[in-house]
């Protein structure tokens, strides 16, 4: 049947019969024409629409295959990544409990040092209250201002240690900061492509990535697997990706008018991000490490230094008081001897004026004698044998008393000589003693050093003073330690 004979022009009904029996049984046949026609029609659209729905459904698959792929080998980087992360963040809380620890040992041998730093003033201070005939820059004097110079420059290293311990800490809280939302950043992530996998209900996300030792994913806690996604729309699809914060306001770029697309981050960028945390925690680990080490390497120094510087002082004051002690026993000996012989020159004193007294009664008798003589007649004046004799007794006597008096004078001034040394010497044994006293308290309060319990004066209970203490003795604490 052809088409214009499908289609040719109906007569218009004339009147109540105007078709024939012929016309009337073409009207049939042509209708069962067209029928057959669009059913030919429908034949070929319904098979064409086989043949693209096979290939659309074929296509699906290879899409689908190569996304799930994509998710796999991504859970794998991401999980490289985290247990990169996880060992970084292990490894950097692990220095900061080290470090933690090693500034409360540094800030105890700070404070420790308070008492033998006050140790020493005091001893200063007692020896500057010897008398003044007894204060000499001796070698104890030296050896205190070399011990408190040792201990300014141990307090001047803690100082320096805590402040490197302090800053190098702030370092590691910063990255461990960075390490725990990379960790978070990254858990959320493997789970959330763990439940895209899960979307699919042909693939095993538990068994994803799976390597010898197991599912790669073994350690992640398990999440209900989501209801199966179907869109509500054509443009459903990738539309909260593409209007997500991240894509708007990603690390890439802030720039005005990218697209989101340029905005997200690379995968270069995104394992660059991880990679750089941990290689600046490993480095500051490092650093904390050597610092510590430093540190520890400082305080055996230091306390060997002052245990050196002390010994000497303890030596030196023992010395001067064995020195001390020893003159002043020499001292008493002599004063001892000098009032001894000062109690016997004054006994020869007493004799001789005994003796000189004794010899008045004589001298009377003489006198006596010749005032009697001497009123004699004149012609009995004669220069007789008893004469001269009363002559030469008289002579005899008077000279042994002026003899008396001279060996008195003599008596007396080294009497005097002797009570001066004597005086002199008891002068000196009190400024012994007052100095041995200051010695013994000094060599006491040392000895007590390390609990020595009398604050400095000005001391203002601080454990760590400012930048003013130990200024030019320090040794440049660095936070790099070494590098």
């Amino acid at each position: 049947m052809t088409a214009s004979r499908l289609h040719a022009p109906r007569l218009e009904a004339v009147g109540k019969h105007t078709s024939t029996p012929f016309s009337w049984s073409q009207k049939v046949r042509d209708q069962v024409a067209d029928v057959e026609a669009k059913k030919s029609r429908a034949a070929l659209i319904r098979k064409d629409a086989e043949l693209v729905q096979q290939a659309t459904a074929n296509l699906q698959l290879q899409s689908k295959d190569h996304t799930n792929q994509a998710l796999v080998k991504k859970i794998e980087a991401t999980r490289a990544l985290h247990v990169q992360s996880l060992d970084a963040l292990f490894s950097t809380e692990s220095e900061i409990a080290n470090l933690e620890s090693s500034l409360e040992d540094v800030v105890a041998v700070h404070a420790a040092k308070h008492a033998p730093s006050a140790s020493t003033d005091a001893s200063l201070a007692a020896r500057e209250r010897r008398p003044q005939e007894e204060a000499t820059r001796d070698e104890a004097r030296r050896l205190l201002l070399a011990q408190k110079e040792v201990l300014r420059t141990s307090q001047a290293w803690m100082v320096e240690a805590k402040q490197a311990h302090e800053a190098e800490l702030a370092h590691l809280k910063d990255l461990r900061s960075e390490l725990e939302s990379d960790v978070g950043d990254k858990t959320a992530s493997l789970r959330i492509d763990l439940d895209c996998l899960n979307l699919d209900p042909a693939i095993d996300a538990g068994g994803a990535g799976a390597g010898p030792d197991g599912p790669v994913l073994g350690a992640m806690p398990t999440t209900p697997a989501p209801p199966k996604f179907v869109p509500s729309s054509p443009n459903t699809v990738g539309v909260r990706a593409t209007t997500s914060p991240r894509a708007k306001f990603g690390a890439s770029t802030r720039a005005v008018g990218v697209s989101p697309r340029d905005a997200l981050l690379r995968p270069a960028q995104w394992s660059r991000i991880t990679s750089d945390v941990c290689q600046r925690a490993a480095q500051h680990v490092a650093t904390g490490q050597r610092l510590r080490q430093k540190s520890a390497r400082l305080m055996q120094t230091a306390a060997e230094a002052e245990e050196q510087s002390h010994a000497q002082v303890l030596g030196v004051l023992e010395m001067n008081l064995n020195s001390v002690a020893q003159a002043n026993a020499t001292l008493e000996q002599a004063h001892a001897a000098a009032c001894d012989e000062v109690a016997s020159l004054a006994k020869r004193a007493s004799q001789i004026k005994q003796t000189w007294e004794d010899q008045q009664g004589p001298l009377a008798v003489i006198q006596g004698r010749m005032s009697l003589r001497d009123e004699r007649p004149n012609l009995e004046l004669v220069e007789d044998a008893v004469q001269a004799a009363l002559r030469d007794e008289w002579g005899q006597v008077t000279r042994g008393q002026t003899a008396l008096m001279d060996e008195l004078e003599k008596v007396n001034r080294e009497m005097d000589k002797l009570i001066k040394s004597r005086d002199t010497m008891a002068e000196e044994m009190e400024y012994k003693k007052r100095h041995f006293a200051c010695e013994e308290e000094a060599y006491q309060i040392q000895r007590e050093w390390l609990t020595f319990s009398i604050a400095p004066p000005g001391s203002n209970g601080e454990t760590f003073p400012g930048h003013g203490e130990g200024d030019g003795a320090g040794v440049g604490m660095r936070t790099d330690m070494g590098q």
